[in-house]
Order: structure tokens, then C-alpha cells, then sequence
């Protein structure tokens, strides 16, 4: 039943947490603040497992951090203050919104258990 749901979802919650001392921080992250970052490449000879193409890989990397440096940064103000994306941004948060608080995720989760007792041969 719904218990033994519950507890599962516990369990599963502790075991990522035990699990999150042993993952490695984003190479793509460190190259971005230190180009000359050791401790990225070590972390992409871990996860390939060998050095075959790591410093190709860093360099496109870089390459892309350095295009996209030039984007620009949007403050959540400037967001509801353009008139063109403030309807899609109002739609959007007022879904999301609705979805959370009506319950609805719920119904749909335990669906079935409701209609096993309502319904004699699903």
C-alpha cells in the first residue's frame, strides 16, 4: 500500500545521500573558472577511463565557454517587465502553481488505489 511506497521513497532519499560524497564537481564548471584546471582533466580521465582525447575535449570545452561568454544575463524584473514574454512567464507560473496546489499529482499517483475498491474487475 501507500506505507510501503512512503518507505521506499525514504530509502531511496538515503541512499543519494550517501552516495553524494562521491560525486565530482562539473569539468565543464571548473574549466570555465581556471582554463588551466589539473583537477578537471583528472576528472575526465576518471570518467572515460583513459587519456585518449581529454585534451580535445578541453579544448572544445573552452571553446565553448568562450562563446558563451558573451550572453547576456536576464534579471527575473526585466522578465516580467518585457511585454512579449510576460504572458508566456504568467501562463507558465500560474500552471505550475495550480498543478502543486490543486493536488492533482496525488490523484493521479493513487489512481488505481481508489478505483481497486470502487470498481469490482478493472
Amino acid at each position: 500500500g501507500w506505507r510501503m511506497l512512503f518507505a521506499v521513497t525514504s530509502i531511496v532519499a538515503l541512499l543519494q545521500l550517501l552516495c553524494a560524497p562521491f560525486l565530482v564537481e562539473s569539468p565543464r564548471w571548473l574549466l570555465q573558472s581556471d582554463i588551466s584546471s589539473v583537477e578537471a582533466r583528472d576528472i575526465l580521465k576518471k570518467l572515460r577511463g583513459s587519456d585518449e582525447g581529454i585534451e580535445m575535449e578541453v579544448t572544445n570545452m573552452t571553446a565553448s565557454a568562450r562563446e558563451n561568454s558573451g550572453d547576456q544575463k536576464v534579471t527575473y524584473m526585466e522578465l516580467f517587465s518585457d511585454a512579449s514574454v510576460r504572458p508566456l512567464l504568467v501562463a507558465s507560473l500560474v500552471l505550475q502553481m495550480g498543478q502543486q496546489l490543486s493536488g492533482i499529482n496525488a490523484v493521479f499517483y493513487y489512481s488505481t488505489s481508489f478505483f481497486e475498491g470502487v470498481i469490482d474487475d478493472p
